[in-house]
């Protein structure tokens, strides 16, 4: 019996490194996408539609705050993605890649590049929170 647990070494499915990488290509979009949504049904839906309490108001707060904020988690997330992308990258290089088509290399970079490009593009969304003000009538 002894000898059947010395045999297994390992955990069957991928790498928690791999997994890390994929975050950092997959969440920069996810959270732009999330933006996208959340932002227009903030402004259209909840804070201006003629059921809400005050117009321009999300529980009491103006919505350009409440988008600023829900825009900051989502930007510290992509950044997040992009740091832990850029760790496995770091990690990868300290030893020969024997991966099928490099691909221990090339996804940890596709990750960090994904996450600055989307970190920009959800920066950029300030711009918009500084412009457009309350609800029109």
């Amino acid at each position: 019996m002894a000898s059947r647990s010395i045999e297994r070494v390992g955990t069957p499915g991928p790498d928690r490194g791999e997994l890390l990488a994929w975050a950092g290509v997959l969440v920069g979009p996810t959270m732009w996408a999330a933006q996208l949504y959340v932002d227009w049904a903030m402004g259209e839906i909840l804070a201006c539609s003629p059921a809400s309490g005050a117009d321009g108001e999300i529980l009491g707060v103006p919505v350009a705050t409440f988008a600023a904020l829900v825009n900051g988690v989502l930007l510290g997330l992509t950044v997040a993605s992009g740091v832990l992308a850029f760790l496995r990258l770091r990690t990868v290089r300290r030893r020969d890649d024997i991966s099928p088509g490099h691909r221990a290399t090339w996804l940890p970079i596709a990750g960090v590049m994904t996450s600055v490009l989307f970190s920009i593009v959800i920066a950029m969304s300030y711009v918009v929170v500084l412009l457009v003000h309350g609800c029109r009538a």
